[in-house]
């Protein structure tokens, strides 16, 4: 049975991961993300765990704001899927961009502890296509 305890360790967690990728925090990122992690991002581009986390280390990509909205969470056993609205400002290969997307993210719940599994994130559909 899922409790409202539940989905608020699961927001708290992602707070945790976003606040750490906005300032570079790698220990907290490295026990946050699960071993197996895939990020798939906007822009078909895909990290393993090591390869995100190097990425954020040597500055490949840079996250200078991330706004979430319309967040929602579902859970499922020892499975929660974070649905939300992202708004990002990043430095990417050395240059600035804006993201409207969309996000799903995978955490799973294994010897107790909450993990990203997974990550998808994909552009907003310009209002021309609404």
């Amino acid at each position: 049975m899922t409790s409202v305890g539940d989905v608020t360790e699961i927001e708290r967690f992602e707070d945790m991961r976003y606040t750490a990728m906005l300032h570079k925090d790698l220990t907290t990122l490295n026990r946050l993300l699960h071993d197996n992690m895939i990020h798939v991002h906007s822009t078909g581009n895909q990290h393993t765990k090591a390869d995100y986390l190097k990425g954020l280390e040597e500055g490949q990509f840079v996250y200078r704001q991330i706004d979430r909205s319309h967040q929602e969470v579902l859970l499922q056993g020892p499975v929660a899927l974070v649905f939300n609205h992202l708004f990002l400002r990043l430095t990417l290969m050395g240059k600035d961009i804006e993201l409207h997307n969309r996000a799903l993210t995978v955490w799973v719940l294994e010897k107790g502890s909450w993990q990203m599994l997974a990550m998808q994130s994909t552009l907003e559909p310009s209002a021309a296509q609404k």
